[in-house]
């Protein structure tokens, strides 16, 4: 019963919201002031890059790979949110995944529910901030790790 619980809660407890007129719903990553304690990595692009277009919704829309370092200890799950605080209603989270394992060092594969970015045609390029929260059984985020890459049509 517990396993079954886990797995959906793992492969149900994604949540996306998008910008404008996307048809995302919006929606914004709670804020926290946990010490940035884990490395958040991809192979795709570097920190404060720019997003390869098959991420995006201009080529396949898929998530980019990630990587990170261990958590800090007492960490009970993992949670990664994708947002976009250029959208021009205000921040929207492109991409929640909660409860990933401790134990991950990726996003489990078949993780559904991202989307891209997708900024309007013409605008300056979006900033997407990939936050990965550590997570305690109380809920409390003991330590976090953040990837921005950038984005323009």
């Amino acid at each position: 019963m517990v396993a079954v619980a886990s797995l959906v809660a793992l492969v149900g407890l994604v949540a996306l919201a998008g910008c404008g007129s996307n048809g995302y719903s919006t929606g914004a990553p709670e804020s926290t002031s946990a010490p940035t304690t884990i490395t958040l990595t991809s192979p795709a692009f570097a920190g404060g890059g720019t997003i390869p277009t098959e991420f995006t919704c201009d080529g396949a829309n898929t998530a980019p790979p990630l990587r990170w370092t261990a958590p800090p200890a007492g960490t009970d799950h993992l949670r990664l949110d994708v947002v976009d605080p250029d959208a021009p209603g205000g921040t929207f989270v492109h991409w929640r995944v909660a409860s990933i394992p401790a134990s991950a060092t990726a996003v489990p594969p078949g993780t559904a529910g991202y989307r891209g970015p997708c900024p309007p045609r013409g605008a300056a390029p979006h900033h997407y901030v990939f936050t990965l929260s550590a997570v305690d059984r109380r809920g409390t985020v003991l330590g976090r790790g953040r990837l921005v890459g950038r984005y323009g049509r």
